[in-house]
């Protein structure tokens, strides 16, 4: 026997199982936010003490002959504000000149930064030759191809043994207007040290893009598994998608894919992609686990995820056809994007109250990325340069946000997923072991206002549909309580009959029975079908029993009932149930 010792937040009762369940799930939950907390803290100073050694990189911000826009400039520095917010136009270029005059005899790597612009390196000797050692999106005589897609990261110049002393030139071509809007960073540095420079201001957005990463296939792989099992466990995959769309963009966007791939025209695709489609498991996740949704906020957001999906496809056209630059469209994903980061910021507010506690997960999740979101935009339109180097929001804030929200996320996720595994389980034990009406084999009363109650607290949909026999009185004292139980044995016959793919059928009193319908919904057409069907059922009842038989019955279906209030529907389907026995009374006194 089992043994209820409470009641859920939904109403429903708890076994001593569940309650351990609980119990035991919300402790794994402290200890791995602990963990979280503690392996951040340790990676936060392993972090601070490998910055406290690094490898050499040459102080080359002084001494550069500049030219551009028809301007010269001599023995400048690169890091002046002058050569800030530049207005270069597209096919303009900008020539740089510097020598190499630190004492070194090795290999030497230079760090040139392009962004959507083509870059060709040069060496001069003593006597004026000049030796181009790298290009990229340009050559010598063609120049740049109209409309090519080039991408933005750093371009990797390793210089011929024995470059000290001679002059190196850097020659940048824009592709479009406002691609180059400072002079290029150059960074020179040993040859065996380049990549270890590049990487050791990006460690700790490497650390967090690969576990995003990471974490996004083994959820995907984990979910695709259990749903084997429970179906609803294939919802995380939405979130496995989001966390691999976003880890892919932090990489690229923060150029650590780099450390992987050299390609800056495939890394920029993959950047902005990415990012088109980073709201579309978002959104998704949010159709698929709140439960208490308007139809007009699904169609929002079904309309925005159509919207993205058209953009991202655009994007790749135009590019494809060599008329603009993938990022063209980036202000028209900002303005999509910032459209719904509000709009669920406000929806999570508005159902916070009324949220179960996996969803209010859920919800901080939403905040949090709604939030970086905002903030990201905001900054990005606000300074130009924002989107040239990597920076304090590359580095830190936008991969710590991504971090934050996948974990809470998942939690929720998890904490949903065994919430109705539970309640499943739960609703199973309590049909099965519990609450059966003795005379008919039906579910009492305690099951059906069990199911009302976890109906009222998920805001599903439903049926609701209520049955009472006329005359059942006068027939207990006319022919006695036996012809009586024959009469609700046989109507309860009927019902199961007639009513076979119902949820639940129960009775509720001596001549009341109440038909829930959740998976199988009907429509009002289909409930007249049936009930004339069990009046032909009523019909032999009568015959055997020798009496005259009729019942009369009321309805309510979820979607004409506002928010899907359970006592209103009820309200509803007796009201109709009355007005049909007042009806069948009047054909009668008329008759």
């Amino acid at each position: 026997m089992v043994e209820y010792i409470c009641y859920h937040d939904s109403g429903l009762f708890l076994t001593k199982e569940m309650i351990e369940r609980r119990r035991i799930f919300n402790n794994i939950i402290k200890v791995c936010l602990f963990s979280a907390a503690v392996f951040c803290i340790i990676w936060m100073l392993i972090y601070l003490v490998a910055n406290q050694s690094g490898s050499k990189v040459f102080d080359t911000d002084n001494g550069w002959d500049i030219d551009f826009s028809g301007r010269q400039y001599r023995n400048a520095s690169i890091k002046d504000r002058k050569f800030r917010h530049l207005d270069l136009k597209r096919n303009e270029t900008i020539v740089m000149k510097r020598k190499i005059d630190m004492e070194y005899t090795g290999r030497l790597t230079v760090m040139v930064y392009s962004r959507l612009s083509s870059v060709r390196v040069s060496l001069i000797d003593g006597r004026g030759h000049e030796k181009q050692v790298y290009y990229y999106g340009y050559n010598n005589y063609t120049g740049l191809n109209p409309g090519a897609f080039l991408g933005s990261g750093y371009n990797f110049v390793e210089l011929p043994q024995g470059s000290t002393g001679k002059i190196l030139k850097i020659m940048e071509m824009s592709s479009q207007n406002d691609s180059i809007v400072e002079v290029p960073e150059v960074i020179i540095t040993p040859f065996n040290d380049a990549l270890a420079v590049f990487v050791k201001g990006r460690s700790f957005v490497a650390f967090v893009s690969f576990y995003i990463f990471i974490a996004g296939a083994l959820v995907i792989l984990l979910s695709l598994f259990a749903t084997v099992f429970d179906p609803g466990f294939f919802r995380m995959i939405y979130l496995g998608f989001f966390s691999i769309c976003s880890s892919l963009w932090c990489m690229c966007s923060s150029k650590v894919v780099q450390i992987f791939s050299r390609d800056l025209h495939t890394n920029s695709m993959i950047e902005y992609m990415s990012l088109y489609l980073l709201f579309i498991p978002l959104l998704i996740m949010v159709l698929t686990c709140f439960y208490n949704l308007a139809t007009w906020q699904k169609l929002v957001m079904t309309g925005s995820v159509c919207a993205y999906t058209g953009l991202s496809a655009a994007a790749i056209v135009l590019q494809k056809l060599r008329l603009v630059n993938v990022d063209y469209l980036l202000p028209v994903f900002h303005a999509l994007m910032a459209f719904d980061a509000v709009f669920l910021v406000v929806l999570s507010l508005y159902h916070w109250k009324r949220s179960r506690v996996s969803e209010k997960y859920l919800e901080s999740g939403i905040f949090v990325a709604a939030i970086a979101a905002v903030i990201y935009t905001l900054v990005y339109y606000a300074d130009p340069l924002t989107h040239v180097y990597y920076n304090f929001l590359d580095m830190f804030f936008i991969p710590l946000s991504l971090l934050m929200m996948t974990n809470v996320i998942f939690i929720g996720y998890v904490k949903g997923v065994l919430e109705q595994m539970a309640e499943k389980a739960q609703r199973q034990r309590l049909l099965e072991n519990s609450g059966t009406d003795t005379l008919t084999g039906l579910k009492d009363n305690i099951i059906g206002e069990s199911v009302l109650r976890r109906i009222s607290a998920d805001k599903s949909d439903y049926v609701f549909i209520i049955y009472d026999l006329n005359g059942l009185r006068r027939i207990n004292r006319e022919k006695g309580s036996h012809i009586g139980d024959l009469v609700i044995k046989g109507f309860a016959d009927g019902l199961r009959k007639v009513f076979y793919d119902a949820d639940l059928i129960s009775r509720t009193g001596g001549d009341e029975f109440f038909i829930v319908f959740e998976k199988n919904m009907i429509s009002v057409y289909e409930i007249e079908k049936r009930a004339k069907q069990l009046e032909k059922e009523l019909e032999g009842v009568s015959v055997r029993a020798g009496v005259e038989l009729d019942a009369a019955y009321g309805y309510a279906l979820s979607g004409e009932i506002r928010d899907k209030d359970t006592e209103r529907a009820l309200q509803v389907s007796k009201q109709r149930l009355y007005m049909m026995k007042t009806d069948m009374n009047n054909q009668r006194s008329g008759l």
